[in-house]
Formats: C-alpha cells, sequence, structure tokens
C-alpha cells in the first residue's frame, strides 16, 4: 500500500513550525498518510470521521482530537463539514516542556503511546472558548505581524492544556441517552460507529433514543451530516476498506461488515469510494 508522509513544509505558508487553516473538504486526507507533525482537529460544522489501525472515532460540532506523528491515518468528512487543521512540529513545543507539567504528561502519554487517544468531547462554553481562540490563531498566522509566531505558541499551550486537562481528569464518560438530543444522538452514532457490523433499524434507534423518527431523522442529520442509512453504509464500507488494505478477501469481509448480500454491499461500495471493491484492491 502506497502511504504518503506528509511534512510541515508540504504547507506553502507555514512557518519553519506551525501551520493553521479551515478545512471544508481535504481530498488527500481521504487517502492513507502519516505526517512528521502533530495535528490539532476542532470541528465546527458536520462530522469528520478519522480512520487508524487502532480503530476509528467520529468528531462532531464541538469535538477535539489530535494527531501524533508517524501514525497511519485518514479521514471521510461529511457533505458540506469544516473543521480547524491546527499543525505543529515536536521543535515547536521545547517551551511548553519546561513551563507546563500539565501538557507535558499528555503529550508525553501521546508520543509514547504512538496512536491518537479518545477525542474530546467539550462542553458548549469549552468550544466556545477554543473555536475563538483558533480564530485568533488563525488571524495571527494569516496577519503575521509582529511577534506572530511568538503569540502562536501561546495560543497553542493553551489548546494543549485545555486538550491535557479534560484528558486526564478522565471526561470522556460513556455518553448515555438523555432528553438532551445532542446527547442522544452523540450515542447513537458513537454506537453505530463501533458496532456497525449489528443489523440496525432505524424504528429501533429512534424508540432506543426517546425520539420520534421524525425528530430522529432531522437531529441525526443536523449532526452527523448523513442520513441514518447514509451513516451506516459508510461505517461498514469504511471497514471493509480497512480489511481489504490488511490483505483480506472482498468476499471473506463484506458480511462480517453487516451486509447480508453481496449485489447490496457492491452498490453501496462503489457509490461511496467511486469505483468498485476489485478496483480498490488493485489501488492498494
Amino acid at each position: 500500500m502506497n502511504v504518503k508522509n506528509f511534512v510541515l513544509s508540504y504547507y506553502k505558508n507555514a512557518t519553519s513550525s506551525m501551520h493553521v487553516h479551515k478545512v471544508r473538504n481535504s481530498l488527500e486526507a481521504q487517502n492513507p498518510h502519516t505526517h512528521d507533525y502533530f495535528q490539532i482537529y476542532f470541528v465546527t460544522r458536520g462530522s469528520v470521521a478519522h480512520f487508524t489501525d487502532n480503530g476509528s472515532t467520529v468528531l462532531l460540532k464541538g469535538d477535539m482530537f489530535i494527531m501524533p506523528p508517524k501514525c497511519m491515518h485518514y479521514i471521510d468528512q461529511s457533505t458540506n463539514s469544516e473543521f480547524f487543521s491546527f499543525s505543529f512540529s515536536p521543535d515547536s513545543i521545547n517551551r511548553i516542556y519546561s513551563e507546563n507539567k500539565l501538557a507535558v504528561e499528555f503529550l508525553s502519554t501521546l508520543q509514547n503511546n504512538g496512536a491518537p487517544l479518545n477525542k474530546v468531547v467539550l462542553t458548549q462554553n469549552e468550544a466556545d472558548f477554543v473555536e475563538n481562540l483558533l480564530e485568533q490563531t488563525l488571524y495571527e498566522f494569516e496577519k503575521k505581524g509582529l511577534a506572530y509566531e511568538e503569540i502562536m505558541k501561546c495560543y497553542l499551550t493553551v489548546l494543549l492544556t485545555v486538550f491535557a486537562r479534560k484528558h486526564l481528569e478522565g471526561a470522556m464518560p460513556e455518553i448515555k441517552i438523555s432528553h438532551h438530543n445532542r446527547e442522544q444522538i452523540k450515542y447513537c452514532i458513537d454506537y453505530i460507529t463501533k458496532n456497525y457490523f449489528e443489523d440496525f433499524s432505524l424504528s429501533e434507534m429512534a424508540h432506543h433514543s426517546a425520539l420520534s423518527k421524525s425528530v430522529f431523522c432531522k437531529a441525526f442529520k443536523e449532526q452527523s451530516g448523513y442520513t441514518f442509512n447514509e451513516f451506516i453504509n459508510r461505517a461498514r464500507i469504511n471497514a471493509v476498506k480497512n480489511y481489504i488494505r490488511k490483505g483480506y478477501k472482498i468476499s471473506a469481509v463484506y458480511g462480517v461488515c453487516g451486509y447480508k448480500d453481496f449485489s447490496t454491499f457492491y452498490r453501496n461500495f462503489k457509490k461511496i469510494v467511486g469505483v468498485s471493491p476489485e478496483e480498490y484492491k488493485k489501488q492498494v
């Protein structure tokens, strides 16, 4: 498999150690790749699914995620999604190591783990704060005024501290169903992502969420960027793609990924990926 490795200088306007931008459609990131820098993701609209050898996670609006260097991954974005990408080299955090013990512990865990940690689900106030902070970081980066890199490093320190505090506080308990639509839909999305191979029913999922089908469908589309069936099919097809990249036969994996017949699987694979399963296998 051809896995591309990106370096920070790939971004033409990057500084020697940092780059920040808003992403609406990243075609290259949808293919397996690695990079030699850390990358913070913060979703402002729609959903962004991340896939690594260790599993997958779906980020919705207000969620944060950090990808360590040398970790193979790829993403899948919903229609009209948007997220902040803040990339920074390991060398740029030398000052943080000397001044911020909390961030040190977090970054050490991240690097030693060699894979991304759980996403961080922020409260509304926290999400507003982080989004404003990233907007200011983007402003400094694009304006490139006096001492802008130092200001960006200060913002980066704050971002990492927020991330570290949420992680070290154990801020990722299992999301339980409540009367709040956002939490209910988050629970469903996380459940489908982890259990894509099960036989899902829209009526059953809406019933377990204590929502009517119409309210459930509308809320699900608003938060994930996909209809209920579209999301399930994308989760299953991405699982099949992972198996194919690992060398498994197509005929051996479509069933364990939730499809009962080959024709339905084949039709969905070609619709979502753009090529047939056989053509995809040749590519990878």
